[in-house]
Order: structure tokens, then sequence, then C-alpha cells
């Protein structure tokens, strides 16, 4: 990853989080720990694990399930980092280009949405 890509990324965590603060949200950015990494930020007291993604432009190639399953081992590791019994919910946070943060997609797998619904 380029410096610069690094930079854009760093950014859309950053506003991302102070988006969600403003919203109410409980969000925590978590440290990058390599092929440890627990994701970008933590939401709802722990109840979420969020891998954000930051697109350049709107050509730019989605990969949902490489992604997906990247937030899913990340959660994990935030799980096992913390000895608990399950792991968070991952979800995936895609920046809308050439829109405001609010605008940004939420994208999750449909039986860890089923999962986390029934974790209540």
């Amino acid at each position: 990853m380029t410096s610069d890509a690094r930079r854009v990324g760093s950014k859309f965590e950053t506003d991302t989080m102070g988006y969600l603060r403003e919203s109410s949200v409980a969000v925590e950015r978590l440290a990058r720990a390599g092929s440890l990494d627990e994701g970008d930020l933590v939401l709802g007291g722990g109840e979420f694990v969020a891998e954000l993604k930051a697109r350049r432009d709107a050509k730019s190639s989605l990969n949902l399930r490489a992604w997906l399953d990247e937030a899913r081992r990340e959660s994990e590791a935030y799980r096992k980092a913390r000895n608990l019994d399950s792991a968070p919910v991952p979800i995936l946070v895609i920046k809308n280009p050439n829109h405001s943060i609010s605008k940004s997609f939420v994208v999750m797998y449909l039986e860890d949405f089923i999962s986390g619904e029934n974790n209540e």
C-alpha cells in the first residue's frame, strides 16, 4: 500500500469515527497489529468490528468477498485477544467516492446479520 493510500485510508477512519461519535455511537479506533489485525474500528462497546475501505473513485473495483472475509478474520482476532466467548459482528464500511461519510456503504454477510440479531 502506498503512503498516499494509507493517508486516504487513515483520513477515512478518522472521519468515520468522528461521524459515528457525533451520531452518539460508541466507537474506538483499533491499533494495527499486522497479521493479528483486529479491524479498524470497534463499535457499540464491542458489538461490531468494522473494516473500512476508502475507494478513490467510482470506478475502483469492489472485492466484497475478500473484504468481508478479512473483516471476519479480524473480528475473530479481536475475540481471541480479549478471550471473549463470541466474536463481534464483522462489518465492512466502504467510502462512497465523492460523497460525505454519511453516504458510505455498510456491508455484511446475511448470516452475520442473523447471528448478531440472535445474540441480543
